[in-house]
């Protein structure tokens, strides 16, 4: 069992001199098979904590949107946000969906990870919805996948 962070920073500062990365992972693909669903929910989990805490700095209309439907005048009728679009992976994970997502999918969650950074030698951000959900990760029952 992973030891539990103090928020989404935690952990995250040995990897950042190494990799900018989120998503890149150097594993055996043995041990990958195993433990897929739980990395790939803690990291999507420590993504939605980031985008959380860049929009609380920054202000929540200043996010990005991943998708969004205008009408024939040009005004944004529907929106899906960045942070709508990652909780709903999260969703897929924590509720136990099959997923297979691609490289691609990846690609865009590394891009939103360095889309959404913040100085945390400025601002160390104390993200209330970060522990509780990281709990409820350890304590999930994983199957192989």
């Amino acid at each position: 069992m992973n030891k539990k962070p103090t928020n989404w920073i935690h952990g995250m500062s040995n990897q950042r001199k190494i990799k900018t990365d989120l998503f890149r992972m150097k594993i055996p693909k043995a041990k990958w098979q195993i433990n897929r669903r739980r990395m790939v929910g803690e990291k999507i989990l420590r993504l939605r904590a980031r985008i959380e805490d860049w929009a609380s700095l920054n202000g929540y209309e200043n996010m990005g949107n991943w998708s969004e439907r205008k009408n024939a005048d040009g005004e944004v009728v529907w929106k899906k946000s960045h942070w709508e679009w990652v909780d709903d992976m999260y969703g897929v994970i924590i509720n136990g969906y099959e997923f297979t997502w691609d490289k691609d999918h990846y690609r865009e969650l590394n891009r939103l990870w360095k889309q959404y950074e913040i100085d945390v030698h400025v601002v160390k951000p104390d993200n209330p919805n970060f522990e509780p959900d990281w709990e409820q990760l350890q304590q999930m029952e994983w199957e192989d996948d």
